[in-house]
């Protein structure tokens, strides 16, 4: 698979609470989408251990946080405002068509300098909560 640019067709799209980039107002320009973390591994070393430490994976793992930067639409302020703090799906959907859906909230939401000549741009990050809104744990699905 080749990773090309984010953007439009050849790249990344984010649907947050069933709102698409055009709805929300926000285009990405660049997005890392979430990765997985088994966190630090488990020390198991005992005294009995006679040369080498040991260790055990955890069981659990945490998705990462996903970042990107969008041109966006200063119109769409409120709409923006409404996603920010609500616990919703989010579908990423990559180039090759592929989706990952998973549940999180847009955390922040920054606008970046506004020049002449230049879109306007925001630093945005999710955070992946893997619940749904009824609270129950929530897998990520990769299609």
């Amino acid at each position: 698979m080749i990773s090309d640019t984010l953007k439009n067709t050849y790249g990344i799209s984010l649907t947050i609470g069933g709102s698409n980039g055009t709805v929300l107002g926000l285009d990405p320009k660049s997005m890392t989408p979430p990765g997985m973390d088994a966190g630090d591994p488990i020390d198991n070393t005992t005294q009995s251990n006679t040369k080498y430490k040991t260790f055990s994976p955890k069981t659990l793992v945490e998705l990462t946080n996903s970042s990107f930067t969008a041109a966006y639409d200063p119109g769409h302020w409120a709409t923006i405002l409404a996603k920010v703090g609500v616990n919703s799906e989010l579908i990423f959907t990559f180039a090759d068509a592929t989706t990952l859906t998973v549940w999180g909230f847009l955390k922040t939401f920054i606008p970046n300098e506004h020049g002449e000549e230049t879109d306007a741009t925001a630093e945005c990050e999710l955070v992946i909560t893997n619940v749904d809104a009824a609270g129950a744990e929530i897998a990520p699905v990769h299609t």
